[in-house]
């Protein structure tokens, strides 16, 4: 079988990451099949079973890259006659006879918490994703032959948005696997009362970090000193970084720049902190599934993904993610210990999680000869 794998997007963050672990799959379990990855930038290596075909120029612009979705990439990826396409580019290959299966991880179309416009420049490049991309998107989803989404809302947003059968979509999550770590040494039954909170997130507006710097001031304004709050991220990462960081030089001492760190540091900091997640936009938000593997204490946005994620955990609690002052209240309830610690009962589902699910969903959609 000859599996055609499209990707020119992924060119950094959780785009690339994506294909990087899909190609690593495939290069150790594939071997059984042909592959041919098209991509842009990234190097990927070629080996026996994997061809890959780097496209650089479609990164030069937008009109680039509409021009190979919509007027080269069917008649290109014919040449290598494919037995199915599979598209980790979030919207299926169009004008292709073969069957389609799409990963979609862009969750920003499906939310219902923000909705971004076009007339605050700062929100431009959001509003487009959501509502031009977003578009394309719903339109390839009612295309593909096959779906699929790592998580449970969004499966059920994109049956209500799109009208499409259930069993188009297929909820694959993305594979955890946890080191062996120091859990959180809380004592069950015993006042959590904790100082130091945690945030591992790059600068980007739905990440939201704006809204626990207001809080932060609020709980200065209050009496509040003794009490940190760590960001993963360095003052010159972006200008969002600067202004945040610009910001944060007002309240004192209590917020800190402490750049990324390795996983198993940010599994210490589950352990030992509280963590703070007032992002709003999140296909899975996989801190929130590391932290509670460990046994953290959370205080999460309200939100499909933090529900889905940490339903019937009793270590965290729940904030409207545009109210700062909700965020203030959880933070000062845990300084005050005003809420007891409970031993973890049960893990969030991870059944047919990872790429071997999706590997065998590949080959189900291929059609006999």
């Amino acid at each position: 079988m000859h599996i055609v794998v499209v990707d020119v997007p992924a060119d950094r963050g959780g785009a690339l990451s994506i294909l990087n672990d899909f190609y690593n799959f495939v290069k150790d379990h594939g071997q059984r099949d042909q592959w041919t990855f098209i991509v842009s930038t990234p190097e990927l290596e070629a080996c026996d079973h994997i061809q890959v075909v780097r496209l650089p120029w479609i990164r030069k612009s937008l009109l680039h890259r509409l021009g190979w979705d919509y007027c080269l990439a069917g008649r290109r990826i014919k040449k290598y006659r494919p037995d199915v396409i599979f598209s980790l580019q979030n919207i299926p290959i169009p004008f292709s006879q073969v069957p389609n299966i799409v990963y979609v991880h862009q969750s920003l179309p499906f939310q219902n918490v923000k909705r971004y416009s076009f007339f605050d420049r700062r929100e431009r490049s959001m509003a487009f994703y959501q509502h031009v991309i977003g578009r394309l998107i719903k339109a390839g989803v009612r295309r593909a032959n096959q779906v699929i989404v790592q998580s449970s809302w969004m499966k059920l947003a994109m049956i209500d948005q799109t009208q499409i059968q259930e069993n188009k979509v297929a909820v694959i999550p993305p594979e955890l696997i946890m080191p062996e770590i120091d859990r959180c040494s809380l004592k069950t039954g015993y006042p959590i009362q904790m100082n130091r909170f945690f945030y591992p997130a790059g600068a980007s507006h739905y990440k939201n970090h704006h809204c626990i710097l207001q809080a932060a001031r609020i709980l200065l304004d209050r009496g509040y000193k003794d009490f940190t709050i760590e960001f993963t991220m360095n003052k010159d990462d972006n200008s969002l970084a600067r202004e945040l960081y610009t910001d944060a030089q007002q309240l004192e001492d209590c917020i800190r720049f402490i750049g990324p760190l390795a996983r198993s540091d940010v599994y210490k900091k589950f352990a030992e902190s509280v963590l703070l997640f007032p992002s709003y936009i999140e296909t899975v938000g996989l801190p929130l599934i590391e932290a509670r593997m460990i046994g953290g204490v959370i205080l999460a946005s309200n939100c499909n993904f933090s529900q889905e994620n940490l339903a019937g955990y009793e270590n965290a609690r729940f904030f409207d993610p545009m109210d700062p002052l909700a965020l203030t209240q959880e933070m000062e309830f845990i300084m005050q210990g005003g809420w007891s610690y409970s031993l973890p009962s049960g893990t969030p589902s991870r059944v047919n999680s990872g790429w071997q699910p999706v590997l065998n969903l590949i080959k189900e959609c291929v059609v006999p000869t």
